[in-house]
């Protein structure tokens, strides 16, 4: 679980994405609406590929210190 300003929340409208006021008042839920979840499931594979071509081009010792200087930024 986490915690998201409001300006970082994705819109619901368009976005695939439902929100909705959670157990406690301030508390809000998001949720993948069925077409989020159809876009979601066609980008994993871009996604996966996309590592893949980072790892074949910078070898698997380059790619952790990609990862790592990508998390410090």
């Amino acid at each position: 679980m986490t915690t998201l300003p409001l300006s970082f929340m994705p819109s619901a409208s368009g976005a695939g994405v439902t929100r909705k006021v959670g157990d406690v008042r301030r508390e809000r839920v998001l949720e993948l609406s069925e077409p989020g979840r159809r876009i979601l499931n066609a980008a994993i594979p871009l996604w996966e590929g996309a590592q893949a071509q980072i790892k074949t081009q910078l070898g698997v010792d380059g790619a952790r210190v990609f990862r790592e200087t990508l998390r410090a930024v």
